[in-house]
């Protein structure tokens, strides 16, 4: 959007020039890959640019992005906390392997967290996560375990302390509310499916964090967007186990393709293909029956639904399932 885009090119020059360097890789890439195919790559390409560096302008004017918020999955192309855990893991097995001494792979750790919010235009729901992730590495300095709603707690006060204004940012108050929804019922959603015989894995975790999220987005959503994702579990299951590979390989792709040149761009092209079929599965998701409904909320069947319901829930959450 044009804060991202604004705040990217306020960053400095090595990392301005890095991204428009990364951007340029990925639309060669694309043209190289539809002149040899004659396939379509447009849409994998936007998709791409959005998970790995930020870049959504162009994504916003496809139905690509429309499809997307029908499936509740604009989390995906909105880097946030699940690409900083990407990134952190990727380093952090990196510096395992090279025995790094653990304070100074937390530096070099949080350097980087800086360096890529700066490189992804630093838009609002990567400074959350990118203020959170700090805050839970450096839990290791007094030697304390980190506290997930602790840091939560201090990155929304430091935030809105720093600029009030994002007290007021929708993308602000959703993926702050969906972190406490998580931290607070995502536990208590996952007992409760494996005590109704979903048993474990990946499809239980998945349903118990869309859950746990939607508990107080839901109604902000309906408020600010005027529907609600009915598909959203099943268009979490189906993204989740695909958006690590897609996260992590297009970054290993892109700053290869940006470090070496045309002989890599053959490795980003080759991304792109997997991609568009899995930008057309998003689509055709969207496009079933009732995948999302209107409803329009105003501020105070808002402000009922979003506070009311967690507290309704609140006592039940700390009983175990099966103690009922």
């Amino acid at each position: 959007d044009a804060s991202t885009l604004d705040a990217a090119e306020h960053a400095p020059h090595p990392l301005r020039a890095l991204r428009r360097s990364c951007i340029g890789a990925i639309e060669s890439s694309r043209v190289a890959m539809e002149t040899q195919t004659g396939l379509q790559l447009e849409e994998a390409a936007l998709f791409l640019q959005a998970v790995v560096l930020g870049h959504v302008g162009g994504l916003y004017n496809t139905g690509l992005y429309q499809a997307v918020k029908v499936d509740g999955l604009a989390h995906l192309v909105a880097v946030s906390g699940a690409h900083l855990v990407i990134v952190c893991g990727m380093v952090a097995a990196l510096f395992r392997r090279l025995s790094m001494p653990r304070a100074w792979a937390l530096g070099c750790q949080v350097a980087l967290v800086g360096g890529y919010l700066v490189l992804t235009g630093g838009p609002i729901s990567a400074v959350r996560a990118a203020v959170m992730t700090t805050l839970g590495l450096f839990a290791y300095v007094p030697r304390r375990r980190s506290y997930a709603l602790a840091a939560l707690s201090c990155c929304i006060i430091l935030m809105v302390a720093v600029d009030p204004a994002a007290a007021l940012s929708n993308s602000f108050i959703l993926s702050a509310t969906a972190t406490l929804g998580i931290v607070l019922f995502g536990f208590w959603f996952t007992g409760v499916l494996e005590h109704g015989g979903l048993g474990r894995g990946l499809l239980r975790d998945s349903i118990a964090i869309t859950l746990a999220a939607s508990i107080i987005t839901g109604p902000l959503s309906a408020h600010a967007f005027g529907q609600i994702s009915l598909i959203a579990p099943l268009a979490n299951l189906l993204a989740q186990p695909a958006f690590p590979v897609i996260c992590a390989g297009g970054m290993i792709a892109v700053f290869a393709a940006v470090a070496l040149g045309p002989p890599a761009w053959m490795l980003l092209g080759g991304l792109l293909g997997p991609l568009q079929a899995f930008c057309s599965a998003l689509v055709w998701v969207s496009s079933l029956p009732f995948a999302a409904v209107a409803a329009h909320l105003g501020m105070l069947q808002t402000a009922l639904f979003a506070v009311g319901v967690p507290v309704l829930l609140w006592g039940p959450r700390d009983e175990r399932p099966d103690e009922k």
